[in-house]
């Protein structure tokens, strides 16, 4: 729901704070079992966990690539790059939510991505 916002980087901002309110759920295990498990050798289980994990990139890669088309991103976007980043951000805000890390604490860590984005599309 957070990639819906017209503005690409508000809506990049908006989603890496709304994993950080759903990894820290009271009543419910921290982190993403999507984004944080080890398949391992369960091959039928890696199967759909990869599709899942190839699906969210795939959503971010298309919010962004909306931005291009919208002319809220340079054209010389790399698509692929930017979303791989957002999602590294999405894996390592999951990982720390496993560890423990407070909701606040993953607030400010979103934040420094979030603001690390709209430096990179300033200098576009």
């Amino acid at each position: 729901q957070a990639l819906q916002h017209d503005d690409v980087v508000e809506a990049l901002d908006g989603l890496l704070q709304a994993v950080v309110v759903t990894f820290t759920r009271e009543g419910c295990p921290p982190g993403c079992a999507v984004l944080s498990a080890n398949i391992g050798g369960n091959f039928a289980a890696g199967a759909i966990i990869t599709d899942l994990r190839a699906d969210t990139l795939q959503m971010i890669a298309d919010r962004i690539a909306r931005g291009v088309h919208e002319g809220q991103l340079a054209a010389t976007t790399d698509v692929e790059s930017l979303s791989r980043f957002v999602y590294a951000q999405m894996v390592g805000l999951s990982g720390q939510a496993r560890d423990g890390a407070s909701r606040e604490a993953l607030a400010s860590t979103a934040t420094l991505a979030s603001e690390a984005i709209r430096a990179w599309v300033a200098h576009g």
